[in-house]
């Protein structure tokens, strides 16, 4: 890749997409966060506080550690990659 080609790919297309490169072979990809679970803003131009859509929220880590229950972990985990998954988002920046 040459600057021209990635100097595009360090801003997105909103807050919430990323910035194809078709010639690349690159599709956007639309983002969710949430450290103790899946939130997402309603539209690209919005940073979800305040409007966000309804959210998957799960305890801390730090007080899931209490619990010392890797089973627990595994189900949390589970729940963290399907509702990205339902919703059609390509990835979700939550604690694995």
């Amino acid at each position: 890749m040459n600057l021209d080609e990635k100097l595009p790919l360090l801003t997105g297309v909103d807050y919430w997409q990323t910035r194809p490169a078709p010639a690349l072979g690159l599709r956007s990809l639309f983002l969710a966060d949430g450290p103790h679970g899946v939130r997402r803003a309603p539209s690209g131009t919005s940073v979800g506080f305040g409007d966000a859509l309804p959210a998957t929220c799960f305890s801390t880590a730090a007080a899931l550690a209490c619990t010392w229950d890797p089973e627990l972990f595994a189900e949390i985990g589970a729940a963290l990659g399907a509702r990205p998954a339902r919703s059609g988002w390509t990835c979700c920046s939550a604690r694995a």
